[in-house]
């Protein structure tokens, strides 16, 4: 018998704490910051893209310079035979061919310099579009909530 009336205090208790803790759970607050971590992501994202590409464009650089000296070096061999100095020869072409191993080296690098370019600037486009969709359902969550938003309650406009 004096289970009955517990039950019933432990329903009600067990409601008004959930009552508490759905007001706690503002989904405007909850997505809004979501979005500024998106954001502030986002940023570095940006960060991370443009310092790819900044990689990129050195060992791009690089290549091609070493590209020239193999070049330059072979000419060298080429004159120091006509010059009849096969030694000279000799150590151009060593020259040439540790030259040519950099180059190599600088060729694999930009060719995973450029894979982890476009792999983050694809995930930059998948945060982009995820940061949109999260926009799109703040703004959804405001006008159903029929309140207005103001600057500081659901992170940056835009």
């Amino acid at each position: 018998m004096a289970r009955g009336p517990l039950s019933r205090m432990a329903n009600v208790v067990r409601a008004e704490f959930e009552d508490l803790m759905s007001q706690m759970e503002n989904p405007k607050l909850m997505v809004g910051q979501a979005i500024r971590d998106m954001e502030t992501a986002l940023d570095d994202a940006l960060v991370s893209v443009a310092g790819a590409i900044a990689n990129e464009r050195i060992l791009d650089r690089r290549l091609k310079e070493k590209k020239e000296e193999v070049s330059r070096w072979r000419m060298k061999a080429e004159e120091a035979v006509q010059a009849g100095e096969d030694e000279l020869a000799r150590h151009a072409l060593s020259q040439a061919a540790r030259t040519e191993q950099i180059a190599g080296e600088f060729e694999s690098a930009l060719k995973e310099a450029r894979t982890a370019s476009v792999q983050l600037k694809e995930q930059l486009v998948h945060l982009k579009s995820r940061l949109e969709s999260a926009r799109t359902r703040r703004h959804s969550l405001i006008v159903r909530g029929g309140a207005t938003a103001k600057p500081g309650d659901c992170g940056s406009w835009g």
